[in-house]
């Protein structure tokens, strides 16, 4: 596997670009806390051509930098024929010599009655060539131990109701329920974190790992000593059924669909 993709759904679209920045700053010094060499952030989109950030984001990482980083990734809609400010929009890299990258995201649509899909975060893990499982090892770490922290630090500091790594609608085919929204809110994945609220509304995840966590949140693994291979039947069939739990959520989200 070439990279590690986290994903998470914001509960709440967030409007207010100093607390995005703060919330930022925390993130980024989580994901430095896995590995020092993630420390060398640089915006990757959404800057204006005279931008009062620097090409280099300072470290510790400054709220108020990210916060400009914010501003500048503010977009703009033509809705009921006026240009208004309906979100933001903004990424970071770190530096291209490290063996392995981060790639950080986010999306914010704060408007009333936003869809789902355009409140997200996440962040890719990955290498130019070879496996990012290899280069995690080679790294000094447990590949599984380190995708688990990255995963939970992602849904915890941005709020997310669903997060996971890996995350994908693993549905077999022909098993939807006939409500079910074509594009899943809820998702199964290698590892998925659930908020409190949504964690005590899913079925039972027969044989998949389950982690209650301090906050009353859930932490799921489908696949406990390894990366999920979906050429592994057993590994597919684990995703399957975590998907399968999950239903009732995404019933309940049909109406959100578009």
């Amino acid at each position: 596997m070439y990279w590690l993709a986290l994903e998470g759904q914001l509960g709440i679209p967030l409007a207010n670009a100093e607390e995005i920045g703060g919330r930022g700053a925390r993130y980024l010094e989580s994901i430095a806390a896995l590995n020092p060499l993630f420390s060398r952030w640089r915006p990757n989109a959404g800057r204006r051509h005279r931008s009062v950030v620097p090409s280099t984001l300072t470290w510790p990482p400054d709220q108020t930098e990210i916060s400009n980083l914010v501003n500048e990734g503010t977009v703009f809609e033509s809705r009921k024929g006026r240009k208004q400010h309906v979100g933001y929009f903004i990424s970071a890299v770190t530096r291209e010599t490290d063996p392995y990258r981060v790639d950080f995201w986010l999306q914010v649509d704060f408007t009333e009655g936003a869809w789902w899909f355009s409140n997200r975060v996440g962040a890719t893990f990955y290498t130019r060539s070879g496996d990012i499982w290899m280069a995690l090892r080679r790294g000094g770490h447990d590949p599984v131990a380190f995708a688990r922290r990255a995963l939970l630090d992602l849904g915890t500091i941005w709020d997310c109701d669903w997060a996971g790594a890996q995350g994908g609608d693993y549905s077999a085919k022909g098993s939807r329920p006939p409500n079910a929204p074509r594009l899943l809110r809820y998702k199964s994945g290698w590892m998925v974190y659930l908020d409190r609220a949504h964690a005590c509304c899913i079925g039972e995840a027969n044989d998949v790992k389950v982690e209650r966590l301090a906050n009353g949140g859930v932490l799921f693994t489908t696949v406990a000593d390894t990366m999920i291979d979906g050429g592994n039947a057993d590994h597919m069939a684990a995703a399957r059924r975590l998907q399968t739990a999950l239903y009732p959520l995404n019933e309940s989200d049909a109406g959100g669909d578009r």
